[in-house]
């Protein structure tokens, strides 16, 4: 009895997932490859449709250790973001932005391994009445500051 329980249980728990899931790309590992929207550079501009409940995946190789930094215009707009690595591990936590967040401009991740990453961007509720507003963006990186000196004799 306990694990027909359980197992109604788990099966609710999953179920729950996917429905509060729907709307969102799948982000597993093996998939990253195939559902990346577009490739960016570094100290690029470029543009894209924040939709809500819809995401929009780029992929991008960071050269050097160091921090990812991607700004916004227009300025505070209603987003969330995640960066994923090339394994499909997700890197900190998701970011948000909002009229009253303060610093809403732009998102950063630091600490990162050079490689390549995919960023994930959807829109917030907050957007559910202004849906497909375009958005222009500039990314940037800075390397990491820490300096091995090797000395030899």
């Amino acid at each position: 009895m306990k694990k027909k329980l359980l197992s109604m249980l788990l099966i609710l728990a999953l179920t729950l997932g996917c429905l509060v899931t729907a709307g969102y790309k799948d982000v597993s590992a093996a998939t990253f490859e195939e559902i990346f929207d577009q490739e960016i550079s570094l100290n690029e501009y470029g543009s894209f449709q924040l939709n809500y409940e819809e995401a929009t995946v780029f992929k991008f190789d960071l050269p050097a250790d160091g921090s990812f930094t991607i700004d916004f215009a227009p300025k505070k707009i209603y987003a969330n973001a995640e960066l994923y690595g090339a394994t499909g591990n997700k890197i900190g936590k998701t970011l948000g932005a909002s009229y009253s967040s303060g610093s809403n401009d732009s998102f950063t991740w630091e600490n990162l391994k050079a490689g390549t990453h995919y960023l994930r961007i959807w829109g917030h509720s907050k957007n559910s009445d202004r849906s497909g507003i375009e958005v222009a963006f500039y990314t940037r990186s800075v390397r990491s500051s820490d300096v091995v000196w090797t000395i030899g004799i």
